[in-house]
């Protein structure tokens, strides 16, 4: 599920009120944008105002540009007729995908 987007909106500070805040984020590990959202979180809850709590990312839960699936894996391995190799999704090297490579790549490891 993805997370609803976030309101933007232009704001003009002054620069030492932005200077201190980008101290204290630097010091909490978080961006200004973060800052700001947390400050602003504390001083309504100070007012007594109630909020929903924020849904923060799960744990390793990073956007991937593309993940890879078991389809893709499927015709990765597919070659064409003769072929006794593959090249590796990642990294470097080839895979034997036939009888002839497997027999070739053994060959190899026992000389």
């Amino acid at each position: 599920m993805a997370a609803p987007p976030k309101k933007a909106f232009p704001l003009r500070l002054d620069p030492a009120l932005y200077a201190a805040v980008e101290r204290m984020a630097a010091a909490d590990l978080r961006s200004v944008n973060a800052e700001f959202e947390c400050l602003l979180r504390e001083a309504l809850a100070k007012r007594g105002v109630k909020l929903a709590a924020p849904n923060p990312p799960r744990a390793g839960a990073h956007p991937r540009e593309k993940t890879v699936k078991t389809r893709d894996l499927v015709d990765h391995y597919r070659v064409e007729k003769g072929y006794w190799f593959v090249p590796h999704m990642f990294g470097f090297g080839v895979t034997p995908v036939t009888w002839q490579g497997w027999v070739a790549t053994i060959v190899l490891l026992a000389c």
